[in-house]
């Protein structure tokens, strides 16, 4: 474990982790367990030279190209899903059927009816299930938090946050292929709808969209706008052509909250009439994927179905709010039933 882990999570037992997919996330993933007790002991894809170099890599003694035989595999505890959020569903719900506590990374699956099923599988089991939502247990997110309740900015009234990057136009990407579920929304746009849930609630009275497609189909770039009963409103910006800052603020009638590049979390400023008053700062101990790990192995220790930072309700609320703005855009994917 790296030097400068939180002494308690020396005292969480070792899981032995199975990884679903062998790209990028699934790395990082890999990598945040130099700072929490673990081992990743198998992983499958279905590119079998790829998963043979990923296994090398990462020094995994057991690579594969098929999931029921990692699931039959007594050893391990816990299988990370890290499959494109197009075909999460499937390996989560045979996952849980066969006894693995199971991580599965944001979002939980590309609609509503597909995250509700997840869950009914975790309902049905006794492992431990959550959302890959790892910005919710950032640090910096925790103070942030802990100075709204404390009324460090009065009270909550609006929340402003943007996200976004130019991605690759190759129509075949999987940001820009409607048979994987392309688009903003569901990549980056989970990040700001899980803050929008955590601080504001995932019930908005009225939702607005504004929202341009690619030239595939999936939406490129979009302004969302949520007003709740008692007047909160929310303003989100999401882009996959143009650079975005990228910073949250939650603006309250006594101050605000601001924390840069929010979805990374490593500091947080509390403001007064536009002048910083407070400043934290939460560098990553390793990638800031080891605080969810961490979180999701006390619980797997802890004989907990749930998560206290990313619960099934509230992955259930991000779901029905990201269905209900697509529905505003008119946005479908090759898969959805037809209507």
């Amino acid at each position: 474990m790296t030097s400068n882990a939180p002494a308690e999570w020396a005292e969480l037992p070792p899981l032995r982790w199975g990884l679903v997919g062998a790209g990028g996330i699934a790395r990082s993933l890999t990598l945040s367990l130099a700072a929490v007790p673990g081992d990743v002991v198998a992983v499958c894809a279905r590119n079998p030279e790829r998963t043979a170099a990923f296994a090398e890599a990462h020094g995994i003694p057991t690579p594969l190209t098929d999931l029921d035989e990692m699931l039959a595999d007594d050893s391990i505890d816990i299988v990370y899903v890290a499959t494109p959020h197009s075909v999460h569903e499937e390996p989560v719900v045979a996952a849980l059927e066969a006894g693995k506590s199971v991580l599965c990374e944001k979002p939980l699956s590309h609609g509503l009816t597909s995250t509700l099923r997840c869950i009914d599988a975790a309902r049905a089991s006794s492992s431990t299930f959550m959302e890959a939502m790892w910005t919710r247990f950032l640090p910096a997110w925790r103070a942030a938090e802990s100075w709204i309740e404390a009324g460090d900015i009065g009270e909550v009234r609006t929340l402003t946050a943007s996200m976004g990057f130019p991605a690759p136009t190759d129509p075949t990407h999987r940001l820009m292929d409607p048979a994987l579920a392309g688009g903003a929304l569901l990549d980056i746009g989970v990040y700001v709808l899980a803050l929008t849930q955590r601080i504001l609630g995932g019930d908005p009275e009225d939702v607005q969209v504004l929202w341009e497609p690619t030239a595939t189909g999936v939406d490129g770039q979009a302004s969302i706008g949520m007003r709740w009963a008692d007047g909160r409103m929310a303003n989100l910006s999401l882009s996959l052509v143009s650079d975005m800052e990228g910073t949250a603020v939650v603006s309250g009638t006594e101050g605000a909250v601001a924390v840069p590049s929010f979805h990374r979390g490593e500091e947080v400023h509390l403001t007064r009439r536009r002048e910083v008053i407070r400043t934290e700062r939460f560098p990553h101990l390793v990638n800031g994927l080891e605080h969810q790990v961490a979180a999701i192995t006390a619980a797997v220790a802890d004989g907990a179905q749930e998560v206290a930072g990313m619960t099934w309700a509230d992955s259930i609320e991000v779901a029905a709010l990201s269905q209900r703005i697509r529905d505003r855009m008119g946005l479908r994917y090759p898969f959805d039933p037809p209507t």
